[in-house]
């Protein structure tokens, strides 16, 4: 009996696809990859001044390796938003998979203080900020950064939120001291910033786990079949 109840609590979590379309993993960039992160229709640090996207000298030391986003270019045109795009890796359902904060190892590399929130997109460009900004001082030290992306804590720009956070296509990360100044086309001028922000350890809080990694499907799986196995071989040896 305690077996089947088990049983049947794997099949139940593996019959809800849309938990697992949000990232269950760290990340690190320690693959020597941006992992999905552009900024708009160029690489990161493509502007001036030209800065590789992916650099070393992370929270973890001189070896750790960590996302670098630079901006500051002219005033209101290209390259003059401090922001980063991610269509591939944190798209996804969500409410469904309890989604409810990122966290992540921010420093500020630049001149000019810098406020940093993220941005949720859906396909239809309806969007939502985290209202809740991480401050960070010119030349300070690494820091601990969290965004709550529960429903009540993000600030309304266009849409529902509730429907947007079934249906996440982007995220962004976004520097503004500007509430308000939700990014939209158009918007370069009123959230142009100069700066040279380091990201790392971009973790997603799942079902308040504090960013603990969820099973993956097939792993389920393997353990369903697991347990399958071991009642049968009980079963025989009983006869």
């Amino acid at each position: 009996m305690k077996l089947l109840k088990t049983m049947t609590s794997l099949a139940l979590l593996l019959g809800a696809p849309a938990a697992w379309a949000i990232p269950t993993a760290v990340q690190d960039f320690e693959d020597g990859t941006t992992q999905g992160w552009t900024a708009g229709g160029g690489p990161l640090g493509a502007a001036p001044p030209v800065l590789p996207a992916l650099a070393a000298g992370g929270p973890g030391g001189p070896a750790d390796h960590f996302l670098r986003i630079v901006s500051g270019v002219g005033a209101g045109g290209s390259g003059s938003n401090l922001v980063a795009i991610n269509r591939d890796a944190w798209d996804g359902d969500y409410l469904a998979a309890g989604l409810t904060s990122v966290t992540a190892d921010l420093r500020n590399f630049g001149t000019s203080d810098l406020y940093i929130r993220l941005l949720v997109i859906d396909a239809g460009n309806n969007r939502f900020a985290s209202t809740g900004a991480v401050f960070l001082p010119a030349g300070g030290d690494w820091t601990a950064g969290a965004f709550s992306l529960a429903a009540g804590d993000l600030l309304a720009g266009l849409g529902a939120v509730d429907d947007l956070l079934q249906s996440v296509t982007e995220l962004r990360i976004w520097g503004t001291g500007d509430p308000n100044a939700v990014f939209r086309p158009g918007d370069n001028r009123q959230n142009a910033v100069s700066g040279v922000l380091g990201v790392d350890r971009l973790t997603p809080d799942v079902f308040g786990n504090g960013g603990g990694v969820v099973p993956a499907p097939a792993t389920a799986w393997l353990a369903l079949l697991g347990l399958l196995g071991a009642g049968g071989a009980r079963r025989w040896r009983r006869h």
